[in-house]
């Protein structure tokens, strides 16, 4: 009975292996896949002109700029400023002589001047993320703000203008506005 046991133990254990080498292959294939994230951002339009304002005004913009995330992945919003020549941005309070403040919103409709907050909307020379405060009206939905914009989403710009009190600049300044997309 133990022979015929041992012989039956025997024989399964060679089967398995037939049956192992049987279903083994001299190569297998894996295949890998990669997608590399993308970070881009689009405006439109890409200029935006207040006119001629007067010293110590304020006003908002009549019509906003589209943002978009033209990459592959959830991005957020970073903005800065370039001073022109002869102006000097600051970020509140009220402009002396050849300064300025610009303020800038990301919300679906137009805010007000009482809707942008000196200490978290007003553009530096520095890139400024934006957050749920930040570059934001409170109270508004995250989904009109410059965070967490998913891949082909888009935000409305709203800029905001604080003239200079005085200036020694007659002629027309330029200020360049900063998009940057980030990793969200």
């Amino acid at each position: 009975m133990r022979k015929i046991i041992s012989v039956l133990l025997t024989g399964g254990l060679i089967g398995l292996l037939i049956a192992d080498s049987v279903n083994a292959a001299q190569t297998a294939d894996i295949t890998v896949t990669v997608t590399c994230r993308m970070l881009s951002v689009g405006v439109d339009p890409s200029s935006y002109a207040f006119g001629a304002v007067d010293e110590s005004s304020e006003t908002v913009a009549s019509s906003e700029i589209t943002v978009t995330n033209n990459g592959n992945v959830t991005e957020d919003f970073e903005v800065k400023l370039t001073d022109p020549g002869g102006w000097t941005a600051v970020q509140s309070g009220t402009p002396g002589e050849d300064q300025y403040i610009l303020g800038a919103i990301f919300r679906t409709s137009a805010p007000t001047t009482d809707d942008y907050d000196d200490s978290e909307d007003m553009l530096s020379t520095s890139f400024v993320e934006g957050t749920t405060a930040i570059f934001a009206k409170d109270g508004d939905s995250d989904d009109q703000k410059g965070f967490s914009v998913a891949a082909s989403g888009t935000r409305n710009l709203w800029f905001y203008f604080f003239a200079p009190s005085s200036t020694t600049v007659a002629t027309q300044q330029s200020i360049t506005v900063t998009v940057r997309a980030t990793a969200s």
